[in-house]
């Protein structure tokens, strides 16, 4: 599990690459997690919406969309 100050770090740096861009794609390659992910809505509201910002509650991301959506991610290293 990382540690607080790694995922400001990982927040920091992805600030530049995805804040005000588009989502053309998305997927998740980890089938084994303890509760699936629904890959039809994660579609459906994240695809074509541009990334607002990136915020960190925690040990945790807050991506938050143009079209009001939001994504909470752990990194589960």
């Amino acid at each position: 599990m990382p540690e607080l100050p790694e995922v400001e770090v990982i927040r920091l740096g992805l600030i530049p690459h995805a804040v005000d861009r588009k989502i053309v794609r998305i997927s998740c390659s980890v089938k084994k997690l303890r509760l699936p992910i629904p890959q039809a809505a994660l579609n459906k509201w994240v695809t074509d919406s541009r990334v607002h910002s990136i915020s960190r509650r925690s040990k945790y991301l807050l991506f938050s969309f143009a079209n009001k959506a939001s994504m909470l991610v752990h990194l589960g290293m």
